[in-house]
């Protein structure tokens, strides 16, 4: 409580002494814009914040004209770095799904993967037949997640992939494993990733300035 508040005092150094906030700049958007950044995804999840936090309506439309005057503020001094910024975090930001079997004797994991690659099972029927699939890391279905949290054994291969193409056996650990993409979602610098990138500026920012 103490670090958001310390946080929402430098927010507010930032956009002036006099917030005098008015209502009636309120962009329509703005409310579903701040909740969006604050990653609420359903009305649910928002009404149960708000009854834990005492966040009644007119205080919620407060807090989203300050979060949209803050976001124009990022954009006013920090919009110019927006596409190296963007180049930077891609990768982390990008998703997959993918599927992993784990084996310790590399002739059978060849044999199994020689099955899957002529059509004669499917990946999910395969997992499906491995008790050690379930809760593994190594074995089974993954993600959706961003490119940065996959495990480093698998990310290269993983990024070079194309969707729904096997991955040919590799060593991972002290076994042997292949793999396949079941699906990539590409970041694009739409509004909300153009939000989310502002608001790292801006916090980067204020944290240089706060440690000076």
């Amino acid at each position: 409580m103490a670090e958001r508040l310390a946080w929402e005092q430098a927010v507010d150094e930032a956009l002036g002494v006099d917030l005098d906030l008015n209502l009636e700049e309120l962009d329509q958007a703005a409310v579903r814009h701040y909740l969006l950044d604050l990653g609420f995804t359903s009305d649910e999840a928002v009404r149960a914040w708000m009854r834990r936090e005492r966040v009644g309506e007119t205080d919620l439309m407060y807090r989203a004209i300050r979060h949209q005057r803050w976001l124009k503020v990022c954009q006013d001094r920090w919009g110019h770095l927006l596409a190296n910024q963007y180049l930077k975090r891609k990768e982390e930001l990008d998703s997959l799904r993918w599927s992993c079997l784990y084996l310790d004797e590399y002739d059978m994991l060849f044999e199994l993967y020689m099955r899957v690659k002529e059509d004669e099972i499917e990946m999910a029927e395969l997992l499906s037949q491995f008790p050690q699939a379930e809760g593994s890391d190594r074995c089974g279905f993954f993600g959706p997640m961003p490119l940065s949290a996959v495990p480093e054994a698998l990310k290269d291969r993983l990024k070079s992939s194309p969707v729904g193409e096997l991955i040919k056996p590799f060593q991972m650990d002290q076994g042997w494993a292949f793999a396949k993409v079941e699906d990539k979602t590409s970041t694009m610098l739409d509004d909300k990733t153009r939000r989310l990138l502002l608001l790292e500026l801006g916090e980067q920012n204020l944290v240089l300035k706060r440690n000076r």
